[in-house]
């Protein structure tokens, strides 16, 4: 057609249309701009390019051509969606509702349409409302894969991790060329700590989606998480000989390889932040990496400025999305917490919760060892580490529900948990211990161990449901945690980013674990970092007696584990205990100069 009339708006637009679907983006930007050359007020070519242009890059151009469309069909219901889907982009998400409201009012059985909207409220992690909408597009389109992956995917986000699975399984079985349901699965594997089946659905994504730089950077981080290292930075740079700009590889890489990242990269990096179009959420992804690469070369003046910059655009981004912090909020809640549990509820508790031992638990500040002290347990024959599980804070949280006292605190509800209820609850912790157990590859399991470090919050909750738990304080120089966890993208972790949320959340740690020192000092054990690195084999040793059970020579080998880490501290734990990341702070002391102020004032245990 185009042949015979090379001048015909409607037959460019067609064609692009079809480029556009065989994944031939650039021709299809070129005959979308072709259409609008021929007939400047051709509105379809118009709202067609603009998302186009958006997953380019092109953020402005794109913006441009979708409001052009609106201007020239106000009543055409895709050319508002398509808005929405940039404004979503740019994270102006309240006006990416809008335009979707005005869309929803023109095509509201638009199954597409429901599935963006849907997608929107997922960024501002409002689950509850993107199932709904995503409910609403399977409705009107019971085939619609985008959608029932998306339900899936809220219910993976909610940590419902069984029946995502299971919900995602069915739309493989029903439709096993959906390259979307494979990469909702690989991350359901992922949280699930399931490295093998997560790395097979990351391959399956390649054969269906090979040449597409966004899945080689995908499977590198997967890679990266199972601790294949050197398997991750091959992927990572194939994706950038596709797309030189994939701001995900350059971050995989320049995280992994840190100093010896190739200067080329950098300069990609550093070339990459001058585009004016990126958002916050990519600006935090390359200024996070460069900071990574400029403290591993030690100019750590730039290192700083880069990580101060990041961890900037960072909140701003996530602020966008619901985000915020009050210290003075968890202030308040350390002193509940200290006056809830204190020497007297310890001397009432005989005779209440689970006699079981299986428990053990592994608590401190994020970034202060309790990956490595839980790998190194975890090479144990006898014990099973399960990663960071939330049982404990849920289960607490639950007591309203329990009680049917919706407006009552859990804590004002404690006092009615008598020893059949804490046996109740405790069952069904154990319960999802067992779970763990069962999908594991050990046998003769003796202790199962939780490394959720915010439960230096829960001890007296734990404590009240299993009084024969092990429980394992993991303490480091608090001044390395903080550098640590400023130089960190923690996924949910949203303290981190702000000196002075930093800064107070280390102080009421502080002060909630000389609590637990005060009042039951005989409950737990703790070790210290730098203790551990500087003799692993005695504290090692320690850390096994501790739990009841004989010394295996295979802890001193945790590296050479083939299990899942999903924390930040991947790269550490894949390798032999090492020294370097010992009095770090040193090199930080002028960026990080407020924040060490406060916690000198505020007598902090330094743990040096």
């Amino acid at each position: 057609l185009i042949k015979a009339e090379p001048n015909n708006p409607s037959y460019n637009n067609a064609m692009a249309d079809t480029l556009r679907e065989l994944g031939k983006t650039s021709q299809a930007i070129r005959l979308y701009k072709k259409a609008i050359k021929l007939d400047a007020d051709y509105f379809l070519s118009h709202s067609n390019l603009g998302p186009l242009l958006l997953s380019v890059g092109k953020v402005d151009k794109a913006l441009e051509h979708c409001r052009k469309a609106i201007e020239l069909a106000p009543k055409n219901g895709l050319s508002h969606m398509n808005l929405g889907r940039c404004l979503s982009y740019l994270e102006q998400y309240d006006q990416s509702m809008d335009a979707y409201a005005d869309a929803l009012e023109l095509i509201p059985d638009n199954a597409m349409l429901l599935t963006e909207i849907a997608k929107n409220w997922m960024l501002v992690s409002d689950l509850a409302q993107a199932e709904y909408w995503y409910m609403q597009a399977t409705e009107k389109e019971p085939e619609n894969v985008t959608a029932l992956c998306g339900v899936a995917d809220t219910h993976r986000e909610g940590s419902l991790l069984e029946n995502a699975l299971e919900e995602i399984n069915r739309v493989i079985e029903q439709f096993p060329k959906a390259y979307q349901a494979y990469a909702v699965r690989a991350k359901i594997y992922l949280d699930m700590g399931d490295s093998q089946a997560c790395l097979a659905d990351h391959k399956q994504l390649i054969k269906f989606k090979k040449g597409q730089a966004a899945i080689y950077s995908a499977y590198g981080h997967a890679l990266q998480n199972a601790g294949e290292i050197d398997k991750a930075q091959k992927q990572f740079y194939k994706a950038i000989s596709i797309n030189p700009a994939c701001v995900n590889a350059l971050n995989g890489l320049a995280t992994t390889l840190k100093g010896k990242l190739h200067s080329q990269e950098a300069k990609q990096m550093e070339s990459l932040l001058e585009n004016k179009e990126y958002q916050d959420g990519v600006r935090a992804s390359l200024n996070n990496g460069l900071g990574y690469y400029y403290d591993g070369i030690k100019e750590y003046d730039k290192a700083a400025n880069h990580i101060d910059t990041s961890n900037h655009h960072y909140w701003l981004s996530k602020s966008k999305k619901g985000w915020s912090y009050d210290p003075d909020q968890y202030r308040k809640k350390v002193d509940t917490i200290i006056e809830t549990f204190d020497a007297d509820y310890f001397k009432q508790l005989d005779g209440i919760g689970h006699t079981s031992s299986l428990p053990a638990f592994i608590v401190g500040m994020p970034r202060s060892g309790t990956t490595l002290t839980e790998q190194i347990l975890n090479a144990h024959p006898n014990v099973l580490g399960v990663g960071e599980r939330s049982y404990a804070s849920v289960s607490f949280s639950d007591l309203p529900n329990i009680f049917k006292q919706h407006k009552a605190s859990p804590y004002q509800l404690l006092p009615h948990v008598n020893k059949q209820l804490s046996i109740e609850i405790a069952e069904w912790y154990l319960k999802q211990l067992n779970e763990h157990q069962q999908k594991s590859d050990k046998e003769n399991i003796s202790r199962i161990v939780d490394k959720m470090p915010d439960n230096y919050s829960q001890v007296g909750w734990i404590l009240t449901l299993f009084p024969n738990a092990k429980i394992i304080h993991a303490r480091r120089d608090v001044r390395d945690v903080a550098v640590s966890c400023w130089m960190t993208q923690f996924g949910k972790i949203r303290w981190a980013f702000k000196l002075d949320h930093l800064a107070e959340r280390i102080i009421q740690y502080d002060r909630l674990m000389k609590h637990w020192r005060s009042v039951i000092p005989d409950r737990f054990i703790e070790t210290d970092y730098e203790a551990m690195v500087t003799d692993q084999e005695f504290h090692s040793k320690k850390l096994i007696k501790f739990l009841d059970l004989p010394w295996d020579a295979q802890c001193l080998n945790f590296h050479k584990q083939d299990v899942v880490v999903r924390t930040a501290s991947v790269t550490q734990v894949r390798q032999p205990i090492y020294k370097q990341s010992m009095q770090r702070w040193k090199r930080y002391e002028g960026a990080l100069e407020s924040l060490f102020e406060k916690l000198y004032k505020s007598n902090v245990n330094l743990w040096k």
